[in-house]
């Protein structure tokens, strides 16, 4: 069974709010859109679990566990941010990262994993990741640093 530590999530709009603005601005005065997320997991519970936390903390959601149906239905140029499960039937997490980059050059992607034999060096070089987007997370995840790693990378 999937283990997620959800201790501690919430409150992380607050301390979102105090790295990046005044004690004066709020949260949501902070953008002028919701930042979107696609979440691509062949796990529905991690997907469900992932979705909720994440709306709660003021993020636009989209999760699919069929990494086919995830491409076909793919929208170029609208999410901020991609993660995406590195072992998945179908298609693993990087073919699918190939193949939407196809269609978004600019979306940040990161990837998670149980796997304990997986070589991120090899993969971050042979992807050609840019700095911010060698991101690979392991299972199971932590959500507390889940939530500031996305708000890191998305500022």
């Amino acid at each position: 069974m999937l283990k997620i530590d959800t201790s501690n999530v919430r409150g992380i709009k607050e301390q979102q709010s105090s790295v990046n603005s005044s004690p004066h601005t709020k949260y949501n005065e902070l953008e002028s859109y919701r930042r979107r997320i696609l979440i691509v997991d062949d796990e529905y519970d991690l997907t469900l679990t992932f979705k909720f936390i994440l709306l709660d903390n003021g993020y636009e959601v989209c999760t699919y566990n069929d990494p086919e149906l995830a491409l076909l239905k793919f929208k170029a140029n609208f999410y901020d941010m991609i993660l995406l499960d590195f072992k998945m039937p179908k298609l693993n997490g990087f073919q699918l990262f190939r193949e939407l980059r196809k269609k978004d050059n600019e979306v940040k992607i990161c990837f998670f994993t149980a796997s304990e034999d997986v070589d991120y060096d090899e993969y971050k070089n042979l992807l050609s990741l840019s700095v911010e987007e060698k991101c690979f997370i392991k299972k199971p995840i932590d959500m507390h640093q889940l939530l500031w790693l996305i708000h890191r990378i998305l500022g």
